[in-house]
């Protein structure tokens, strides 16, 4: 991926008194910078915070991080980032009134390293990766392509979507947002639960699930049949409003 295709979001914008527009940074350039960092470890925690993070997959064995910085953010001193113990921790300084001021993040991790990823608002997106990963973002988008590790993924108002997903192992929980799962390699198990918000699952058709499609108060339909001898288990739910739909991928 390329830098001229991200879109930086904001970081957090902290309250701070009156602030000119000459103290905050609209005619610093962007800035890009790239960094390895050496790591050795089996898990790796982000703390991605309102910074829009993008995993890939790394050759190893360290960490290899890019970073694209602007406005107040991309002014010397405004942002650092450093690994302590098994934790990559991601910063960019907004204050005050600071236009365009943003950070966003591209990790490479090597394939055999977990991830958890926590964010507030931020946008998480991942593809092509094997690892293991555990996901939550309060207010922000997941969006996943063609990842094949166990997958943990909570959320609160934003989409989670992922799409030729291998993974075996796959558990999506949203409070008010749409969760889209779309399968290219028929899964163990899935559980996809959102409380206020649609829930769609498509599924290889070329084998059987132990397919539960519920909905307390909306439409609930599967498009596969339900094969109760099946070892495959798929939960699709909703308890407060949105379709629930379960179909062939």
């Amino acid at each position: 991926m390329t830098w001229s295709g991200w879109r930086a979001l904001p970081v957090v914008l902290l309250a701070a008194g009156a602030a000119s527009i000459s103290a905050c940074g609209t005619n610093t350039p962007p800035r890009d910078d790239e960094q390895t960092f050496d790591y050795s470890g089996s898990h790796l925690s982000i703390d991605a915070t309102n910074f829009k993070v993008h995993l890939v997959r790394g050759d190893g064995p360290g960490i290899h991080a890019k970073r694209h910085l602007t406005g107040m953010a991309a002014e010397a001193g405004n942002a650092s980032w450093s690994v302590d113990g098994d934790a990559l921790r991601l910063d960019a300084k907004c204050e005050g009134f600071a236009p365009g001021c943003g950070a966003s993040f591209e990790i490479a991790v090597p394939a055999k390293v977990s991830v958890s990823v926590r964010a507030e608002a931020g946008e998480v997106t991942a593809s092509d990766l094997p690892n293991e990963l555990d996901i939550d973002n309060t207010n922000g988008k997941v969006r996943l392509d063609n990842t094949s590790g166990k997958l943990r993924i909570r959320g609160t108002a934003g989409e989670l979507s992922a799409n030729g997903l291998r993974s075996p192992d796959v558990e999506t929980t949203s409070e008010n947002g749409p969760i889209r799962l779309f399968f290219a390699a028929a899964p163990n198990r899935v559980v996809a639960r959102s409380a206020h918000a649609a829930v769609t699952v498509g599924l290889p058709g070329d084998v059987g699930y132990q397919i539960a499609a519920t909905s307390d108060t909306d439409a609930a339909e599967s498009k596969l049949p339900n094969d109760a001898g099946s070892p495959r288990r798929v939960e699709a739910s909703n308890v407060n409003g949105g379709k629930v739909l379960v179909v062939p991928a």
